[in-house]
């Protein structure tokens, strides 16, 4: 599915170069991981694919963010709010080592996916609601 996605997405933007994460369609809605390169940076951003009537149109989650670069390396932590107002928070860095952790929103100890392709951790956690 992973590449279905990468290939209909890169005939719309040519940034991307491979999606690396997606969540299970919530809804009619899916959240995608994707990677960015330019030159040596390496960025991470997200997009929601929405379904209806066996069509799939992206929704890009704002721009994506450099984490990796020449200069160093950053973690990010941002929120996220899908077309039908579902939110999560998206936590995207550099591994500290092959098994590290890290502190979300609602727990101190969670495991992140690492990407070992790209050498970056994701982990995308649904908001609770109030």
């Amino acid at each position: 599915m992973k590449m279905k996605l990468l290939k209909m997405q890169k005939k719309e933007s040519t940034g991307i170069q491979d999606v690396i994460g997606e969540s299970k369609y919530v809804d009619n809605e899916k959240i995608v991981i994707y990677t960015i390169k330019e030159k040596s940076h390496v960025g991470v951003g997200t997009a929601t694919l929405t379904q209806k009537d066996q069509k799939i149109r992206w929704y890009f989650n704002g721009n994506p963010a450099i984490i990796k670069q020449s200069k160093g390396n950053t973690d990010i932590t941002s929120e996220i709010t899908t077309p039908k107002g579902v939110k999560y928070d998206f936590y995207v860095g550099t591994p500290t080592k092959s098994t590290m952790t890290i502190e979300t929103r609602t727990d101190t100890e969670v495991v992140p996916h690492i990407d070992k392709e790209y050498d970056i951790y994701y982990y995308l956690s649904p908001v609770p609601r109030n």
